[in-house]
């Protein structure tokens, strides 16, 4: 599965079920509107209801998520999505 959240200004350290799954700081070009795509690993996510959290730090100016709610999915292996 792949987790999209859209573009995060500046940097987050996102979480599934308690599990980093990705993050994205300076290290990363134009780190202020990059979008956001980290691979799920497998056997991570869990029947019924699982838990994303996403650590947001805003360097300067306004902060947060920038994309659109498209932006925000969840896209399973065998081609499903769940938004």
């Amino acid at each position: 599965a792949v987790l999209s959240l859209g573009a995060i200004d500046d940097f987050d350290t996102t979480f599934i079920n308690g599990v980093k799954v990705g993050a994205t700081g300076k290290e990363t070009d134009t780190w202020w509107h990059a979008k956001r795509e980290y691979p799920v690993p497998a056997g991570l996510l869990k029947a019924g209801a699982n838990t994303v959290a996403v650590r947001v730090w805003d360097h300067t100016g306004d902060g947060g998520f920038a994309g659109n709610t498209d932006d925000l999915t969840l896209r399973i292996e065998n081609g499903g999505s769940v938004p």
